[in-house]
Protein backbone atom coordinates (compact mmCIF):
# COMPACT_ATOMS: atom_id res chain seq x y z
CA UNK A 1 0.00 0.00 0.00
CA UNK A 2 2.52 2.77 0.56
CA UNK A 3 4.84 2.19 -2.44
CA UNK A 4 1.00 2.58 -4.19
CA UNK A 5 0.64 5.85 -2.29
CA UNK A 6 4.02 6.87 -2.87
CA UNK A 7 3.88 6.49 -6.76
CA UNK A 8 -0.29 6.46 -7.36
CA UNK A 9 -2.34 9.16 -9.03
CA UNK A 10 -3.29 11.69 -6.37
CA UNK A 11 -7.01 13.47 -6.47
CA UNK A 12 -8.73 16.51 -4.08
CA UNK A 13 -11.72 18.48 -4.48
CA UNK A 14 -11.77 21.44 -2.93
CA UNK A 15 -15.49 23.66 -2.68
CA UNK A 16 -14.25 27.16 -4.10
CA UNK A 17 -11.07 27.89 -6.56
CA UNK A 18 -8.88 29.37 -3.90
CA UNK A 19 -9.21 26.22 -1.56
CA UNK A 20 -8.74 24.59 -4.54
CA UNK A 21 -5.18 26.48 -5.30
CA UNK A 22 -4.15 25.62 -1.80
CA UNK A 23 -4.89 22.46 -2.06
CA UNK A 24 -2.58 22.40 -4.96
CA UNK A 25 0.23 24.41 -3.64
CA UNK A 26 0.44 21.74 -1.08
CA UNK A 27 1.20 18.98 -3.54
CA UNK A 28 3.12 21.07 -6.11
CA UNK A 29 5.10 22.67 -3.07
CA UNK A 30 6.96 19.19 -2.61
CA UNK A 31 7.35 18.73 -6.28
CA UNK A 32 4.37 16.59 -7.31
CA UNK A 33 3.05 17.68 -10.68
CA UNK A 34 0.03 19.32 -9.97
CA UNK A 35 -2.99 21.05 -12.16
CA UNK A 36 -5.88 22.72 -10.76
CA UNK A 37 -9.03 22.07 -12.83
CA UNK A 38 -10.95 25.51 -12.70
CA UNK A 39 -14.20 24.49 -13.79
CA UNK A 40 -15.16 20.56 -12.11
CA UNK A 41 -18.48 20.72 -13.25
CA UNK A 42 -16.94 19.63 -16.70
CA UNK A 43 -13.87 16.74 -15.93
CA UNK A 44 -12.17 16.03 -18.87
CA UNK A 45 -11.87 12.64 -20.51
CA UNK A 46 -8.72 11.57 -19.60
CA UNK A 47 -6.24 11.99 -16.51
CA UNK A 48 -4.43 15.34 -17.45
CA UNK A 49 -0.97 14.15 -19.23
CA UNK A 50 2.48 14.64 -16.49
CA UNK A 51 0.05 15.59 -13.73
CA UNK A 52 0.30 13.32 -10.80
CA UNK A 53 -2.15 15.52 -8.42
CA UNK A 54 -5.04 16.69 -9.46
CA UNK A 55 -7.57 19.00 -7.65
CA UNK A 56 -10.98 19.67 -8.65
CA UNK A 57 -12.67 22.85 -7.72
CA UNK A 58 -16.29 21.54 -7.87
CA UNK A 59 -18.01 25.28 -6.72
CA UNK A 60 -20.21 23.79 -4.17
CA UNK A 61 -19.87 26.06 -1.17
CA UNK A 62 -22.96 27.98 -2.07
CA UNK A 63 -25.09 24.85 -4.12
CA UNK A 64 -27.80 22.89 -2.26
CA UNK A 65 -26.15 19.78 0.11
CA UNK A 66 -27.84 17.55 -2.15
CA UNK A 67 -25.89 19.07 -5.31
CA UNK A 68 -22.63 19.73 -3.40
CA UNK A 69 -22.50 15.74 -2.53
CA UNK A 70 -23.70 15.30 -6.02
CA UNK A 71 -20.80 17.15 -7.33
CA UNK A 72 -18.08 16.15 -4.85
CA UNK A 73 -18.70 11.96 -5.47
CA UNK A 74 -18.84 12.83 -9.48
CA UNK A 75 -15.09 13.92 -8.76
CA UNK A 76 -14.26 11.04 -6.79
CA UNK A 77 -15.89 8.59 -9.08
CA UNK A 78 -14.14 9.81 -12.18
CA UNK A 79 -10.30 9.54 -10.49
CA UNK A 80 -11.31 5.92 -9.42
CA UNK A 81 -11.91 4.88 -13.26
CA UNK A 82 -8.51 6.63 -13.75
CA UNK A 83 -6.40 5.29 -11.14
CA UNK A 84 -6.21 7.60 -8.51
CA UNK A 85 -4.94 5.93 -5.26
CA UNK A 86 -4.96 8.41 -2.89
CA UNK A 87 -7.65 11.56 -2.06
CA UNK A 88 -8.11 14.47 -0.31
CA UNK A 89 -11.20 16.46 0.92
CA UNK A 90 -10.22 20.18 0.75
CA UNK A 91 -12.74 22.51 3.43
CA UNK A 92 -13.20 25.76 5.18
CA UNK A 93 -10.67 26.41 7.79
CA UNK A 94 -14.02 28.05 9.18
CA UNK A 95 -16.64 25.73 8.24
CA UNK A 96 -18.36 27.59 5.98
CA UNK A 97 -20.04 25.56 3.30
CA UNK A 98 -21.88 21.71 2.98
CA UNK A 99 -19.05 20.34 5.22
CA UNK A 100 -21.06 17.67 6.02
CA UNK A 101 -22.61 16.99 2.87
CA UNK A 102 -19.30 16.80 1.02
CA UNK A 103 -17.73 14.81 4.14
CA UNK A 104 -19.99 12.00 3.63
CA UNK A 105 -20.03 11.77 0.11
CA UNK A 106 -16.43 12.25 0.12
CA UNK A 107 -16.65 8.66 2.65
CA UNK A 108 -19.11 7.22 0.29
CA UNK A 109 -17.35 7.06 -3.14
CA UNK A 110 -13.91 6.61 -1.84
CA UNK A 111 -15.25 3.56 0.35
CA UNK A 112 -13.75 4.93 3.24
CA UNK A 113 -14.83 3.50 6.82
CA UNK A 114 -13.21 6.81 8.87
CA UNK A 115 -12.14 9.44 7.60
CA UNK A 116 -9.44 11.68 9.47
CA UNK A 117 -11.07 15.46 9.04
CA UNK A 118 -8.83 18.39 10.12
CA UNK A 119 -10.22 21.72 9.82
CA UNK A 120 -7.28 23.51 12.05
CA UNK A 121 -4.96 25.84 10.16
CA UNK A 122 -2.45 26.72 13.37
CA UNK A 123 -0.37 28.98 11.35
CA UNK A 124 -2.97 31.12 10.17
CA UNK A 125 -5.03 31.16 13.60
CA UNK A 126 -7.67 28.32 13.45
CA UNK A 127 -7.24 25.78 15.86
CA UNK A 128 -9.82 23.02 17.25
CA UNK A 129 -9.53 22.44 20.97
CA UNK A 130 -12.62 20.96 22.59
CA UNK A 131 -13.74 20.15 19.27
CA UNK A 132 -14.71 23.22 18.79
CA UNK A 133 -13.01 25.77 15.56
CA UNK A 134 -11.22 28.68 16.88
CA UNK A 135 -10.15 31.49 14.86
CA UNK A 136 -6.92 33.42 17.23
CA UNK A 137 -8.33 32.03 20.24
CA UNK A 138 -11.86 33.12 19.64
CA UNK A 139 -14.87 30.76 18.61
CA UNK A 140 -15.45 31.15 14.78
CA UNK A 141 -19.02 31.93 15.10
CA UNK A 142 -18.37 35.18 16.92
CA UNK A 143 -15.70 36.55 14.40
CA UNK A 144 -16.37 38.14 11.12
CA UNK A 145 -16.61 35.11 9.87
CA UNK A 146 -20.48 34.74 11.26
CA UNK A 147 -21.41 37.99 9.10
CA UNK A 148 -19.87 36.22 5.96
CA UNK A 149 -22.83 37.06 3.49
CA UNK A 150 -22.20 34.41 1.34
CA UNK A 151 -22.34 31.85 3.69
CA UNK A 152 -22.62 32.94 7.74
CA UNK A 153 -20.75 30.67 10.28
CA UNK A 154 -23.73 29.56 12.76
CA UNK A 155 -21.84 27.23 15.15
CA UNK A 156 -17.99 26.69 16.36
CA UNK A 157 -18.58 23.05 17.34
CA UNK A 158 -17.24 21.43 14.66
CA UNK A 159 -19.72 18.30 15.08
CA UNK A 160 -22.78 20.90 14.87
CA UNK A 161 -21.67 22.14 11.05
CA UNK A 162 -21.38 18.62 10.06
CA UNK A 163 -24.61 18.07 11.26
CA UNK A 164 -26.49 21.29 9.08
CA UNK A 165 -26.35 18.72 6.16
CA UNK A 166 -25.18 15.95 7.41
CA UNK A 167 -25.90 12.88 9.59
CA UNK A 168 -21.82 11.58 9.34
CA UNK A 169 -20.75 10.83 13.16
CA UNK A 170 -18.22 12.97 14.50
CA UNK A 171 -15.72 10.86 16.79
CA UNK A 172 -14.25 14.05 18.93
CA UNK A 173 -10.70 13.37 20.44
CA UNK A 174 -8.62 15.57 22.54
CA UNK A 175 -5.77 13.63 21.46
CA UNK A 176 -4.45 14.83 18.28
CA UNK A 177 -2.67 11.72 17.50
CA UNK A 178 -5.72 9.47 19.19
CA UNK A 179 -7.78 7.40 17.28
CA UNK A 180 -11.50 5.79 17.70
CA UNK A 181 -13.07 2.79 15.90
CA UNK A 182 -15.75 4.14 13.55
CA UNK A 183 -19.21 2.76 13.97
CA UNK A 184 -20.23 -0.83 13.90
CA UNK A 185 -21.95 -0.17 10.56
CA UNK A 186 -21.76 3.02 8.14
CA UNK A 187 -18.85 5.47 7.95
CA UNK A 188 -17.61 8.51 10.85
CA UNK A 189 -15.15 11.50 11.04
CA UNK A 190 -12.30 11.17 13.06
CA UNK A 191 -11.75 15.45 14.28
CA UNK A 192 -8.44 15.51 16.75
CA UNK A 193 -8.00 18.85 18.51
CA UNK A 194 -5.52 20.56 17.09
CA UNK A 195 -3.60 23.31 18.57
CA UNK A 196 -0.01 23.38 17.42
CA UNK A 197 1.45 22.74 14.00
CA UNK A 198 2.90 20.04 16.24
CA UNK A 199 -0.41 18.70 17.36
CA UNK A 200 -0.78 18.49 13.34
CA UNK A 201 2.35 16.52 12.70
CA UNK A 202 1.28 14.19 14.91
CA UNK A 203 -2.13 13.63 13.89
CA UNK A 204 -0.78 13.15 10.70
CA UNK A 205 1.68 10.91 11.69
CA UNK A 206 -0.54 8.75 13.58
CA UNK A 207 -2.89 8.54 10.78
CA UNK A 208 -0.21 7.53 8.67
CA UNK A 209 0.89 4.93 11.09
CA UNK A 210 -3.40 3.50 11.06
CA UNK A 211 -3.47 3.68 7.37
CA UNK A 212 -5.98 6.56 7.08
CA UNK A 213 -4.12 9.00 5.16
CA UNK A 214 -5.17 7.61 1.61
CA UNK A 215 -8.40 9.62 1.90
CA UNK A 216 -8.42 12.54 4.36
CA UNK A 217 -10.22 15.87 5.02
CA UNK A 218 -9.68 18.75 6.27
CA UNK A 219 -7.32 22.27 5.49
CA UNK A 220 -4.58 22.98 3.42
CA UNK A 221 -2.38 22.36 6.36
CA UNK A 222 -2.96 18.71 6.55
CA UNK A 223 -3.15 18.55 2.90
CA UNK A 224 0.63 19.95 2.88
CA UNK A 225 1.27 16.74 5.53
CA UNK A 226 -0.39 14.22 3.29
CA UNK A 227 1.91 15.43 0.61
CA UNK A 228 4.87 15.21 2.15
CA UNK A 229 3.98 11.49 2.62
CA UNK A 230 3.71 11.17 -0.88
CA UNK A 231 6.12 13.07 -2.72
CA UNK A 232 9.55 10.83 -1.23
CA UNK A 233 12.60 12.02 -3.85
CA UNK A 234 10.62 14.45 -5.57
CA UNK A 235 12.37 17.89 -6.02
CA UNK A 236 10.58 21.33 -4.55
CA UNK A 237 10.39 24.25 -7.27
CA UNK A 238 13.32 26.58 -7.54
CA UNK A 239 12.21 30.07 -5.89
CA UNK A 240 11.12 32.76 -8.03
CA UNK A 241 9.75 36.08 -7.88
CA UNK A 242 6.54 37.23 -9.61
CA UNK A 243 6.55 39.80 -12.33
CA UNK A 244 5.32 43.39 -12.28
CA UNK A 245 3.49 45.70 -12.39
CA UNK A 246 1.02 43.72 -10.14
CA UNK A 247 -2.92 43.59 -11.03
CA UNK A 248 -4.51 43.17 -8.02
CA UNK A 249 -8.45 42.60 -7.68
CA UNK A 250 -10.77 42.31 -4.57
CA UNK A 251 -13.82 40.74 -4.50
CA UNK A 252 -14.30 40.10 -1.34
CA UNK A 253 -16.45 41.33 1.77
CA UNK A 254 -13.66 39.32 4.51
CA UNK A 255 -12.81 41.86 6.73
CA UNK A 256 -9.14 40.85 6.13
CA UNK A 257 -9.43 41.49 2.57
CA UNK A 258 -10.77 44.99 3.12
CA UNK A 259 -7.92 45.97 5.41
CA UNK A 260 -5.50 44.46 3.14
CA UNK A 261 -6.91 46.84 0.71
CA UNK A 262 -6.83 49.78 2.67
CA UNK A 263 -3.63 49.08 3.56
CA UNK A 264 -2.58 49.24 -0.02
CA UNK A 265 -4.20 52.41 -0.56
CA UNK A 266 -2.64 53.82 2.75
CA UNK A 267 1.16 53.27 0.94
CA UNK A 268 -0.28 55.15 -1.72
CA UNK A 269 -1.04 52.07 -4.29
CA UNK A 270 -3.06 53.13 -7.33
CA UNK A 271 -6.86 52.07 -6.10
CA UNK A 272 -9.78 52.07 -8.27
CA UNK A 273 -13.76 50.52 -7.16
CA UNK A 274 -16.09 49.33 -9.44
CA UNK A 275 -18.19 52.31 -8.49
CA UNK A 276 -15.30 55.00 -8.92
CA UNK A 277 -15.46 53.70 -12.69
CA UNK A 278 -19.18 53.80 -12.32
CA UNK A 279 -19.71 50.20 -12.99
CA UNK A 280 -23.22 49.44 -11.09
CA UNK A 281 -24.86 45.99 -10.02
CA UNK A 282 -26.54 46.09 -13.11
CA UNK A 283 -24.56 44.51 -16.51
CA UNK A 284 -23.03 47.54 -17.59
CA UNK A 285 -22.44 48.21 -21.84
CA UNK A 286 -19.56 47.16 -23.28
CA UNK A 287 -17.85 50.43 -23.96
CA UNK A 288 -18.42 51.20 -19.62
CA UNK A 289 -15.84 48.35 -19.12
CA UNK A 290 -13.69 49.52 -22.18
CA UNK A 291 -13.40 52.29 -20.63
CA UNK A 292 -12.86 51.29 -16.99
CA UNK A 293 -9.96 48.73 -18.66
CA UNK A 294 -8.31 51.88 -20.10
CA UNK A 295 -8.19 53.71 -17.12
CA UNK A 296 -6.49 50.68 -15.15
CA UNK A 297 -3.97 50.56 -18.08
CA UNK A 298 -3.20 54.68 -18.46
CA UNK A 299 -1.94 53.96 -14.58
CA UNK A 300 1.09 52.29 -15.94
CA UNK A 301 1.67 50.42 -12.54
CA UNK A 302 0.51 48.45 -10.00
CA UNK A 303 -2.67 48.89 -9.10
CA UNK A 304 -5.58 47.45 -6.96
CA UNK A 305 -9.14 47.04 -8.62
CA UNK A 306 -11.98 46.38 -5.49
CA UNK A 307 -15.65 45.74 -6.12
CA UNK A 308 -18.26 48.28 -5.13
CA UNK A 309 -18.47 46.73 -2.27
CA UNK A 310 -15.44 47.68 -1.02
CA UNK A 311 -17.52 48.81 2.62
CA UNK A 312 -18.94 45.38 3.29
CA UNK A 313 -21.98 46.50 2.45
CA UNK A 314 -23.30 44.28 -0.16
CA UNK A 315 -25.12 41.30 0.21
CA UNK A 316 -24.41 37.62 -1.25
CA UNK A 317 -26.68 38.30 -4.74
CA UNK A 318 -24.49 41.95 -4.86
CA UNK A 319 -21.19 40.17 -4.26
CA UNK A 320 -21.65 37.75 -6.66
CA UNK A 321 -22.86 40.40 -9.52
CA UNK A 322 -19.52 42.51 -8.15
CA UNK A 323 -17.69 39.43 -9.12
CA UNK A 324 -18.63 38.86 -12.78
CA UNK A 325 -18.11 42.04 -13.51
CA UNK A 326 -14.31 42.35 -11.88
CA UNK A 327 -14.08 39.44 -14.24
CA UNK A 328 -15.49 41.09 -17.01
CA UNK A 329 -12.77 44.32 -16.66
CA UNK A 330 -9.73 41.61 -16.24
CA UNK A 331 -10.36 39.82 -19.62
CA UNK A 332 -10.78 43.59 -21.18
CA UNK A 333 -7.50 44.56 -19.07
CA UNK A 334 -5.75 41.46 -20.69
CA UNK A 335 -7.39 42.00 -24.28
CA UNK A 336 -5.31 45.12 -24.68
CA UNK A 337 -1.84 43.47 -23.97
CA UNK A 338 1.12 42.73 -22.19
CA UNK A 339 0.57 45.82 -19.35
CA UNK A 340 0.55 43.93 -16.13
CA UNK A 341 3.15 40.79 -15.27
CA UNK A 342 1.18 39.34 -12.66
CA UNK A 343 -2.48 39.34 -11.85
CA UNK A 344 -3.20 38.77 -7.90
CA UNK A 345 -6.93 37.36 -7.51
CA UNK A 346 -8.28 38.04 -3.69
CA UNK A 347 -11.37 35.96 -3.16
CA UNK A 348 -12.88 32.31 -4.30
CA UNK A 349 -15.94 34.21 -6.05
CA UNK A 350 -13.72 36.63 -7.68
CA UNK A 351 -10.78 34.25 -8.86
CA UNK A 352 -13.14 31.79 -10.14
CA UNK A 353 -15.10 34.43 -12.02
CA UNK A 354 -12.20 36.32 -13.51
CA UNK A 355 -10.93 33.30 -14.17
CA UNK A 356 -13.97 31.95 -16.22
CA UNK A 357 -14.15 35.33 -17.77
CA UNK A 358 -10.32 34.78 -19.28
CA UNK A 359 -12.33 30.83 -20.49
CA UNK A 360 -8.92 29.20 -17.99
CA UNK A 361 -9.83 25.59 -18.17
CA UNK A 362 -6.73 24.80 -15.92
CA UNK A 363 -3.48 26.28 -13.74
CA UNK A 364 -0.32 25.08 -12.66
CA UNK A 365 0.20 26.30 -9.02
CA UNK A 366 4.14 26.27 -8.24
CA UNK A 367 3.78 27.39 -4.28
CA UNK A 368 2.47 28.80 -1.33
CA UNK A 369 3.83 32.20 -0.77
CA UNK A 370 2.41 32.85 2.41
CA UNK A 371 -0.38 30.65 4.81
CA UNK A 372 -3.68 30.95 2.40
CA UNK A 373 -1.50 33.10 -0.90
CA UNK A 374 -0.67 30.51 -3.58
CA UNK A 375 1.61 31.45 -7.04
CA UNK A 376 1.18 30.26 -10.07
CA UNK A 377 1.66 30.85 -13.63
CA UNK A 378 -1.03 31.10 -16.55
CA UNK A 379 -1.42 30.31 -19.34
CA UNK A 380 -4.08 30.77 -21.63
CA UNK A 381 -3.47 31.46 -25.17
CA UNK A 382 -1.54 33.95 -26.18
CA UNK A 383 -1.92 35.30 -22.67
CA UNK A 384 1.20 34.82 -20.46
CA UNK A 385 1.57 36.13 -16.86
CA UNK A 386 1.83 35.18 -12.67
CA UNK A 387 -1.27 34.39 -11.22
CA UNK A 388 -1.13 34.93 -7.36
CA UNK A 389 -4.83 33.96 -5.38
CA UNK A 390 -5.59 33.94 -1.93
CA UNK A 391 -9.30 33.45 -0.03
CA UNK A 392 -10.46 36.41 1.52
CA UNK A 393 -9.47 35.57 5.22
CA UNK A 394 -6.04 35.12 4.55
CA UNK A 395 -2.76 36.77 4.07
CA UNK A 396 -0.38 39.09 6.06
CA UNK A 397 -1.47 42.46 7.01
CA UNK A 398 1.02 43.87 4.87
CA UNK A 399 -0.03 41.97 1.82
CA UNK A 400 -0.47 44.32 -0.72
CA UNK A 401 3.05 46.12 -0.10
CA UNK A 402 4.71 42.50 -0.30
CA UNK A 403 3.15 42.01 -3.63
CA UNK A 404 4.73 44.83 -4.91
CA UNK A 405 7.96 44.64 -3.93
CA UNK A 406 7.86 41.41 -6.20
CA UNK A 407 8.26 39.13 -3.36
Amino acid sequence: MKRRLARGRILATADDLTGAFDTAAAFAGRGLATEVLVAGRSLPRDWPRGRRAVVVNTGSRHAAPAEAARRVTRAVRWARARGAAAFFKKTDSTLRGNIGAELAAFAAATGAALVPFVPAYPAAGRTVEGGRLLVRGVPVHRTAFARDPGDPVRASRVAAAVARTSAIPVLATRDAGGRRPPPRSGRALLVPDVRTDRDLDRAAAAFARAGLLRCAAGSAALAARVAARLAAGARPPRDAGWRRPVLIVNGSLQSVALAQVRAGRDRRVATLSLDGLRLGPRRPAAGDVARAADALLRLERDVILTSVAERGEADRGGAFDAARELGRVVRAVVRRGPAFGALACFGGETTAAILGALRVRAVHPIRELWPGVVYSRLHAGRWRFDLITKSGGFGPADLVARLVRGR
